[in-house]
């Protein structure tokens, strides 16, 4: 999805753009947004949810950064 965004995006600009790197940046973050998108639902689930809602995202996102400050 991003590939056809990212050359959309190349040709369109003014700015050298690699529509190649884009994508490999989509295939580096697609493990990480992944795993995130499983915590957030775990943590739905724990609260008697069955949907993914805001509060979800930022409390995994909360957890990783506190996570780096150690």
């Amino acid at each position: 999805m991003l590939s056809s965004i990212a050359a959309d995006a190349a040709a369109k600009s003014s700015i050298p753009l690699q529509a190649g790197a884009l994508s490999e940046l989509e295939n580096s973050l697609e493990i990480v947004l992944k795993n995130v998108i499983v915590a957030a639902f775990a943590r739905a689930k724990e609260q008697g949810r069955t949907e993914i809602q805001a509060k979800d995202i930022q409390a995994v996102h909360k957890t990783i950064m506190d996570h780096g400050k150690k």
